[in-house]
């Protein structure tokens, strides 16, 4: 019983916490940045976080 509702929680935590778009500002233009899930990120370009 514990071992089940310990599984349950840990699972809860891990699915609430993923990050469905992540948005910003491009610091060069001051244009807003969104970058939506299923969208392809390159390489090559700094992110600063």
């Amino acid at each position: 019983m514990l071992r089940s509702m310990l599984l349950v929680v840990m699972t809860a935590s891990l699915v609430g916490t993923q990050a469905l778009a992540w948005d910003g500002t491009n610091t060069t233009s001051g244009s807003s940045i969104e970058i939506e899930r299923g969208q392809l990120v390159r390489s090559g370009r700094t992110m600063e976080v």
